[in-house]
């Protein structure tokens, strides 16, 4: 991000400065219990639907969707011609199956503090109740095997999409794939030799939402947006 954010900085004649404390989720509890009030001046998350499940919706104005993602894998390579992935969007059974066959392992982000780690989960789920449906309870406890089955895969977590990348490259033997962004991922291309992949039978999107903080840390904060 670090290019497109000194971009947006040049274009627009003022310095901007970029943290993650921590998950989408996450933040939007942050966000919510007041934490950002005076400390920052806009939130760039990969959804607000958390937001407005908190009711926190007042403390942000004039969101503006700036790109969209879907999630997606991404496979060491070798991994995806292993698996005969390379040119092929496999479904989410297929990508099961092939965790019980232990030809895959992944990791992905925190459900309950990361929005790709919820999505991921999400996603999972739907297609494996195959209602075509909001998920129920019953759906739930139906697929709950499918789902054991799926994420017995799993061996690598993180908090937030960001800090799942860093895992990744520092520790380049310890999974085969990652679920993330596919935009963190095509980025990620440029580092590591992977495979993306997007399970063929749906996955969530991302919207990316760059609102201002209702009470921003600038005094020109609002100024600037307007800019």
């Amino acid at each position: 991000m670090e290019p497109i954010i000194s971009a947006a900085s040049k274009d627009l004649g003022f310095p901007i400065e970029m943290t993650h404390p921590d998950g989408t989720i996450a933040n939007s509890v942050r966000l919510r219990d007041g934490e950002f009030d005076g400390q920052y001046d806009a939130t760039w998350f990969a959804t607000n639907k958390y937001v407005e499940l908190y009711d926190a919706g007042d403390k942000l104005k004039n969101p503006t969707s700036i790109a969209t993602s879907p999630i997606a894998f991404g496979l060491r390579k070798a991994k995806a011609c292993e698996l005969g992935w390379e040119n092929k969007q496999p479904t989410w059974a297929e990508i099961s199956q092939a965790v019980a066959d232990r030809k895959l392992t992944f990791g992905m982000s925190d459900p309950a503090r990361s929005n790709s780690g919820f999505s991921t989960l999400a996603s999972v789920a739907t297609a494996f109740a195959d209602t075509g449906a909001a998920l129920t309870n019953e759906d739930i406890e139906r697929i709950n095997p499918d789902l054991v089955k799926f994420f017995a895969g799993q061996n690598m977590t993180s908090g937030s999409s960001g800090w799942l990348q860093d895992a990744f490259l520092a520790d380049p033997l310890r999974t085969d794939a990652i679920v993330n962004y596919e935009s963190v991922l095509l980025k990620l291309q440029e580092a590591q030799d992977i495979t993306v992949v997007v399970p063929a039978d749906g996955v969530i999107t991302a919207d990316y939402p760059l609102a201002a903080l209702a009470r921003p840390h600038s005094e020109d904060a609002g100024e600037r947006w307007l800019s």
